[in-house]
């Protein structure tokens, strides 16, 4: 989460640095391989130019959904023209994963390779879920998402000796 501050992506020009670090501090360890898990896939499917569906989960006891997407490869990532296509995939697919978790709250998580390096970019939506006809007509014609399954996760693990 390194220099998270500056690759805030701002839906309504807020501050979310802070906000985005407490809804990860909320979260328990297994909570945490999730994300891990999650961004790891992310990265290195940006590294190795593949496409991939968005990986995403909610955790309930937080109300926080939690997305993570590589970049579509072979479109510009940087530029005005990048900038603009990152920015708005990345608050696009953060509102229909926490749109489709019924959460009050979404964290984004966008990974883009750029040459050698990469771009993760990150955003936070909060605001009350409402249901919305028109976003579940899109949604059942172009899910973007994998399909989620309720499990539950260990927080520790333990060898037997």
């Amino acid at each position: 989460m390194n220099r998270l501050a500056d690759h805030i992506q701002k839906p309504d020009d807020s501050a979310d640095y802070s906000r985005i670090l407490l809804e990860f501090a909320k979260l328990p360890r297994s909570a945490w391989r999730a994300a891990k898990q999650r961004l790891d896939l992310s990265i290195e499917a940006a590294k190795g130019g593949r496409f991939e569906r968005p990986y995403r989960f909610y955790f309930p006891a937080t109300d926080c959904s939690f997305m993570f997407s590589p970049f579509p490869p072979g479109r510009p990532t940087t530029g005005p023209e990048g900038e603009l296509a990152r920015s708005t995939g990345l608050q696009s697919l953060t509102a229909a994963a926490k749109y489709m978790s019924e959460a009050g709250r979404g964290i984004g998580v966008l990974v883009s390779k750029d040459g050698e390096f990469l771009h993760l970019d990150w955003c936070l939506i909060a605001e009350p879920w409402e249901r919305d006809p028109e976003f579940d007509a899109l949604l059942a014609l172009n899910n973007p998402f994998r399909d989620v399954r309720e499990q539950r996760m260990d927080g520790y693990y333990f060898v037997n000796e």
